[in-house]
Order: structure tokens, then sequence, then C-alpha cells
């Protein structure tokens, strides 16, 4: 079992994850929902409580979701304001 040191130390090496989420204007269950899993997996991820979020899912698969709902929504309003 950890000790609470250790999980406030996973849990900041994940904020910067959060921030950026945060920054993008992008909710958490856009990326549970671009990734395909259960909300409780990404929460605990961007927690520390979890090392990995699904199927060995971890900080490269969470920013390149994060990309593509960005460049999703860049796209759409490109498209909004050439309409």
């Amino acid at each position: 079992m950890e000790n609470k040191a250790e999980s406030v130390s996973k849990s900041l090496d994940n904020f910067d994850l959060v921030h950026s989420r945060r920054a993008a204007g992008v909710w958490a269950y856009q990326i549970e929902a671009e990734l395909g899993i259960h909300p409780t997996a990404v929460s605990n991820f961007e927690r520390g409580k979890r090392d990995q979020m699904s199927s060995g899912m971890g900080r490269e698969s969470y920013l390149e979701a994060l990309e593509r709902i960005v460049a999703r929504r860049a796209g759409a309003e490109r498209e909004a304001v050439a309409s």
C-alpha cells in the first residue's frame, strides 16, 4: 500500500495533464469518450491513483486524445466561420 506522500507525488505528476485539458476547455468525459474507457479510469489516472488508465494507456494516449479533440473542435470552428 502506498503512503500519502507517494500518492501526492503521483497526483502532481499528472496534474499537468489536468491543467492542459482544462486550459483547452476539454471536459474529462470527452477524454473518456475519445479513449473509450470508463470515467473512473481517467479520474484515477489524473489523480495519480493509477499508473495507467486501461489496456496500457498512459500519458501518451491521454495527450493524443486531447490533441484529437482540440483539432476536431478547431476544424468545426473553421467550417462554421467559412459557411
